[in-house]
């Protein structure tokens, strides 16, 4: 007899699929199998880099800055492929001396199926600094 198997795992980074194929006789009511056929494949699973994720958000909030001086932080995950940050900005002097008022974004930046980073922008907004000004 001719029996053809599929299996199929995965780590944390990788996934494999085999296909094993097997010859299973009987002689004197014992089976013996004995494998005629197995090829697998293994496949990386997409994982975005938090320092690829971090560029891509750098450049996004320079956009949204203006070209102005901007700090990026990640702080968080949403998936192998999702990650989420933060971008700070002062529209009138450096973020470090912000004159007067600070914006800020929520980004989401992540790895799409051909590899490229999209970074999207949830949500942003400015706010008078200090905040008593």
């Amino acid at each position: 007899m001719h029996c053809l198997v599929f299996d199929r795992g995965s780590t944390s980074v990788m996934k494999t699929t085999c296909r094993i194929g097997v010859n299973v006789t009987m002689l004197n009511e014992i089976a013996r199998g004995t494998l005629w056929q197995v090829k697998c494949r293994n496949e990386r699973l997409p994982l975005l880099r938090a320092a690829d994720a971090l560029a891509a958000m750098q450049l996004r909030a320079q956009e949204l800055s203006g070209g102005k001086e901007v700090l990026t932080d990640i702080f968080g995950r949403g998936g192998r492929t999702v990650l989420f940050g933060d971008a700070l900005w002062s529209p009138r002097g450096s973020i470090h001396d912000p004159q007067g008022e600070i914006c800020g974004a929520h980004l989401r930046a992540t790895l799409a199926d051909d590899g490229v980073i999209q970074v999207s922008t949830e949500k942003t907004s400015c706010t008078a600094f200090p905040p008593d000004a």
